[in-house]
């Protein structure tokens, strides 16, 4: 689309849900529309406030606007990284996309991968940083903009949410604008022109989403997915609780092992790299279910992220308290923290922290320790010899420099903060991708970036305690969803059957997949050390079938990408 002028252009991908008001806004200031989109309200924006206009956006978005005059090109990213934007950049050319397979389509030959992230991946399930699994082709960061002139790059961030500042008196001051946020950010984002549906897994987030719909969208129509390996891999029984509750029309897949190796190539496809963990076979069959139905879907995402959904926080500040940690932050309270976790329901996972960090003080070593899935040693045999020199700096290393350069402050709020500029971009990433595979539009009213100012504005223990998850967001919910859902302590997560699927000979996802025949595989890892990893199960380690997973995806993802 261009201006009246033809001086500007502009490339948009996303919803501003705001739309409305800006264009009131810019209507009162004699600006002029052609039509009634919000492409023309981001478009019409830039050109009266300039690079500064993503200040006033609340959506989620990427787009790209060139000045013929000036000669400039300005990019920008949504607050918290719900839509792609990825780029190339050399000396005399630059390119940009919203899928990295659309730049790897204009390599003048096979893209090569980033080594690196990929050992990143391997360790964390994400990659710290900006970087993608193909070299030199990079991701423009959540929250921010970028400038191109004339051969001059310029990235800012133009937002970040603040740590470590309360903002409020009490919790229940916190709790009441809580609630007040959420209903706005439902409000502008079930405006759409087509119908409307939502992900509903049980939990508190994906609950809280639908209950607060079903008061915008009538008979609303709810996608939920379950295995039929056994209750630990279905919590179909609460989604069903909250659709008869809310009255909306109830739709269910159960995606079945046998379509992974035929199907897995697609996934990988669609995400343009791997991304996250088993979780992604069940999400891609949703975004197929879903698309039968509606093309718009909101859904849960970014509760856990913004609000303490994971025990990870609590288990880093008890683990380096009881080895002598943090006397000076946690005072009387160091001792009672430690008892309550060690006679609490979550003391085996303690205990796995304490084991994986016996002796550690230090909160941000002990996060990184526990999100890691692979011993550095064992990281680094799994690639040939010869890629040694592109794992000089190891990926536990690329995510501490990434922790600690955080502005929190405390270790606390940089836990939060890094999972906010990390991880939940990750899931974003693999939210987005498949659902536009079958194209579905995403939303996330839990992540509107004013809820995630509030959320980082209150203290981490108002969030995760030793005693329950995201007690804010319960306390704001109150009310609103069932109450067995609001005191669920169960949540499993979205579990897939992986370990049984990776096992199960007649399957065969390993060998075909992995070890027998993929030139990628061949090409960069030590074929000894991923069989030895293929056929061995420490029964100490739960980490076992996570690690060949995350293998096999990169070993598929070589193959369907030609990478050389």
């Amino acid at each position: 689309m261009t201006d009246l002028s033809g001086r500007w252009w502009i490339t948009y991908n996303g919803e501003l849900y705001n739309y409305i008001e800006l264009r009131s806004e810019l209507q009162a200031k004699g600006v002029r529309f052609r039509t009634n989109s919000d492409t023309e309200v981001v478009l019409a924006a830039y050109i009266f406030w300039g690079d500064d206009c993503v200040e006033r956006f609340n959506g989620m978005f990427a787009f790209a606007i060139w000045d013929t005059d000036e000669e400039v090109l300005f990019c920008a990213r949504d607050h918290l990284g719900i839509k792609p934007l990825v780029y190339f950049a050399s000396e005399n050319e630059f390119a940009f996309a919203s899928e990295a397979k659309a730049l790897v389509r204009t390599l003048p030959e096979r893209p090569t991968a980033d080594v690196a992230a990929m050992a990143a991946y391997l360790d964390f399930s994400f990659i710290p940083g900006t970087a993608t699994m193909f070299r030199d082709i990079h991701r423009l960061p959540a929250g921010s903009r970028l400038r191109l002139q004339r051969g001059d790059l310029r990235i800012t961030r133009y937002w970040q949410p603040v740590f470590g500042e309360p903002q409020f008196t009490s919790q229940s001051e916190a709790v009441e604008k809580l609630a007040e946020l959420l209903h706005s950010s439902l409000r502008i984002q079930v405006r759409s022109d087509v119908p409307i549906g939502a992900h509903l897994s049980g939990g508190i987030d994906s609950s809280a989403v639908c209950c607060l719909a079903a008061e915008h969208v009538p008979h609303l129509k709810t996608f939920t997915a379950r295995y039929a390996e056994g209750e630990s891999f279905d919590e179909s029984a609460y989604a069903k609780l909250v659709s008869r509750q809310i009255g909306s029309e109830y739709h269910e897949v159960v995606p079945a092992a046998i379509d992974v190796k035929s199907m897995l190539p697609r996934i990988i496809y669609s995400l343009d790299q791997p991304v996250e963990g088993a979780a992604v076979f069940g999400k891609y069959h949703i975004a197929e279910l879903v698309s039968n139905s509606v093309k718009v879907v909101l859904g849960g995402q970014g509760g856990d992220e913004l609000f303490g959904g994971y025990d990870w926080y609590v288990k880093a500040i008890a683990t380096a308290a009881f080895f002598g940690g943090l006397r000076r932050e946690l005072g009387d309270q160091r001792w009672p923290l430690i008892k309550s976790w060690l006679h609490g329901p979550e003391a085996k996972r303690l205990a796995k922290s304490l084991w994986r960090n016996f002796g550690k003080r230090q909160v941000d070593e002990i996060f990184c320790t526990n999100w890691s899935r692979f011993p550095d040693g064992t990281l680094r045999s799994i690639f040939k010899p010869e890629l040694s020199s592109d794992l000089r700096v190891p990926p536990k290393e690329l995510f501490l420099a990434e922790f600690r350069e955080l502005p929190a402050v405390s270790d606390a709020d940089r836990m939060f903060h890094f999972d906010m500029r990390n991880y939940l971009p990750a899931l974003l990433h693999s939210e987005d991708r498949l659902s536009m595979a079958f194209s579905v539009e995403s939303r996330v009213p839990l992540i509107d970036y004013r809820i995630a100012e509030l959320a980082a504005q209150c203290p981490a223990s108002w969030k995760a305690n030793p005693t329950q998850s995201k007690s804010l967001l319960r306390q704001a919910v109150a009310g609103i969803i069932p109450e067995e859902i609001l005191h669920r302590s169960d949540k499993k997560g979205f579990p897939t059957p992986i370990g049984r699927w990776l096992r199960d000979k007649d399957l065969a996802l390993v060998d075909d997949l992995l070890l027998h025949g993929n030139r990628f595989a061949e090409n960069y890892f030590d074929m000894a050390a991923v069989n030895v990893l293929a056929r061995s199960r420490s029964p100490l380690s739960t980490d076992a079938d996570e690690r060949i997973w995350r293998v096999l995806t990169l070993a598929v993802w070589g193959q369907v990408f030609d990478v050389a």
